[in-house]
């Protein structure tokens, strides 16, 4: 606007235009402060939304946050069109606090909407864990699984159950490492497990495949150490026991004839002899078809008498295992022999090989189940 003055006497005479003046008018009203305002955490993310201004002359919105409540804000978006906004440059577990404001076309700057906050979380879930695997062996199942490998990664809780799919018990919790060995179980009983994962946040991740499997007892050998029956010297093929002595076998006592060259019996005071081609055998029960068994038991050449002894081991009249030590192996040692059960109940035989006054000494038979691997 351009403007002129004159100036009037009491005659009504007008004098000239003064010099002209102009100017504009400016507005200098500020919109309303947003309402409605509210925040919404998310997993690195917080949401905000409010209610649209209504003036006429309405440009746009500026958004502030602080991470001190009512003071500090920093405007973190200007220029906003829309009446939201999402902040994704905040930090999980972290509490924000925003206001938003209006401007209008003269740029004048609404006051502060009411103030809002958020403390974004993080809600992912690690991954379920993989490559779960159950080593089997008697009276135990040792578990092994893939590290998860999330930064965020906290602990593993175990779960077992005798129910395949449901029914599960947790068996450890806050378990750091990507192993277990699991002794709380029964020969005979099959246990099904999942390994589920848990962030430093508390997510919890889906099960993993569920695997089971079943521990086996091994079979126990009566008479293991040859005690019976009891001698004093030494007995050639007794009976009435659960081994069967053939001809030139039997049991002797330490010290006897036939041990004086001998360190005493490893298990107790009596070992067996077996002497020239005889034999001695047992039928073994409580077999699992399909495992996988190793016999144990410590021999020693006669120390005082014959010459060198040789052997089979011999499971249902198949040798499974031959031994040679020599004549100078008078001290007993420790001897294995590995095969896979067919049944439940196998014949187990000690068999002479070599002709002659040559003697083997026996003692402490023994039975183990070798553990075996069920995986995904």
């Amino acid at each position: 606007y351009y403007y002129v003055v004159t100036a009037l006497d009491t005659n009504f005479n007008e004098s000239t235009y003064s010099s002209e003046a102009n100017a504009t008018p400016v507005d200098t009203t500020p919109p309303a402060a947003p309402g409605s305002f509210s925040a919404s955490a998310g997993d690195g993310s917080v949401s905000l939304d409010w209610a649209d201004n209504s003036e006429p002359d309405m440009a746009s919105y500026s958004v502030y946050r602080s991470t001190t409540s009512g003071s500090g804000y920093a405007a973190i978006a200007t220029g906003l069109t829309s009446s939201d906004y999402v902040d994704n440059a905040v930090s999980n577990g972290t509490t924000y606090y925003y206001v938003v404001t209006a401007l209008d076309t003269n740029a004048n700057e609404s006051s502060n909407s009411s103030e809002a906050s958020a403390t974004p979380l993080n809600t992912t879930p690690p991954a379920a864990p993989t490559g779960l695997s159950l080593t089997v062996g008697e009276g135990y199942i040792d578990l092994d699984w893939d590290d998860n490998s999330e930064s965020d990664f906290d602990s593993y809780i175990l779960f077992r159950s005798t129910i395949s799919g449901s029914g599960y018990t947790a068996i450890a919790t806050g378990h750091g490492a990507s192993s277990y060995m699991d002794y709380g179980v029964s020969n005979g009983t099959t246990y099904y497990y999942v390994v589920q994962a848990i962030d430093i946040a508390n997510n919890y991740s889906a099960l993993s495949t569920e695997l089971g499997a079943t521990p086996v007892a091994a079979p126990s050998v009566s008479n293991a150490g040859f005690e019976s029956p009891s001698t004093s010297t030494y007995i050639y093929q007794p009976g009435g026991g659960s081994w069967t002595f053939g001809t030139n076998t039997g049991v002797t006592a330490n010290g006897s004839a036939f041990t004086a060259g001998n360190p005493n019996a490893p298990e107790g005071s009596q070992v067996a002899f077996v002497q020239s081609t005889g034999s001695i055998s047992m039928n073994v029960s409580g077999f699992t078809s399909g495992r996988t068994y190793t016999i144990t038991f410590s021999a020693a050449e006669r120390g005082n008498w014959g010459g060198a002894q040789t052997w089979d081991l011999r499971v249902d009249g198949s040798t499974v295992q031959s031994y040679a030590p020599g004549q100078s192996a008078t001290n007993y040692v420790d001897y294995t022999a590995t095969f896979t059960a067919s049944s439940t109940s196998h014949s187990i035989a000690f068999v002479g090989t070599a002709w002659g006054d040559n003697t083997v000494l026996l003692d402490d038979v023994r039975i183990s189940v070798n553990p075996w691997t069920v995986e995904e």
